[in-house]
């Protein structure tokens, strides 16, 4: 073997290297250590290969598979029972402000329309027409008017449609005679 061959091999082993991803690097560097020790050209370097562990197949029973999908069941149905627990407070909270918020609202309009009717009241009795009618009930009048007071008005009219021709007599006077 001449050294020019030996080193193209290198060459092309670095080349190689390059190109090859991490795994096989390794496999080239000991190919590599063997080129430079003199070791068996073109032979492939013995790599220990250790196999994975043969793998032991497991059957689970079906009786213990049943167990474990039981237990999960139960599992999950305590996890959604904590969770609805959990918020049913907050839900119930939410429900009974929203409850809460109409009544309020409803007691807010009812208060708003009175207001507003006490309000129209306040101006209707503000007005110079309704004082003036009033004052007149009460017996006043304005200046240089003449006051009228009608005493037996109604009186008049139901002493008129009594049997004794309008002579009234309670139990305590005595007719006149």
């Amino acid at each position: 073997m001449k050294k020019s061959d030996s080193v193209r091999n290198a060459r092309s082993a670095r080349r190689a290297k390059a190109k090859a991803p991490r795994a096989n690097r390794k496999v080239d560097n000991v190919r590599r250590l063997q080129l430079v020790e003199g070791g068996r050209q073109g032979a492939k370097p013995r790599r220990r290969v250790s196999s994975p562990p043969a793998r032991q197949s497991h059957a689970v029973p079906p009786e213990i598979r049943r167990r474990r999908r039981l237990a999960t069941l139960v599992l999950v149905l305590l996890a959604a029972g904590l969770i609805a627990y959990i918020l049913t407070g907050p839900i119930l909270k939410v429900m009974d402000t929203r409850r809460n918020r109409a009544k309020a609202e409803a007691q807010l309009a009812e208060e708003q329309s009175r207001t507003q009717a006490l309000q129209d009241k306040k101006e209707l009795e503000t007005t110079e027409e309704y004082l003036e009618g009033k004052a007149r009930e009460n017996g006043y009048v304005k200046p240089g008017e003449i006051p009228i007071i009608v005493l037996d008005g109604e009186d008049s009219e139901e002493s008129s449609d009594a049997p004794d021709g309008g002579n009234t007599t309670s139990e305590n006077q005595s007719p006149s005679p």
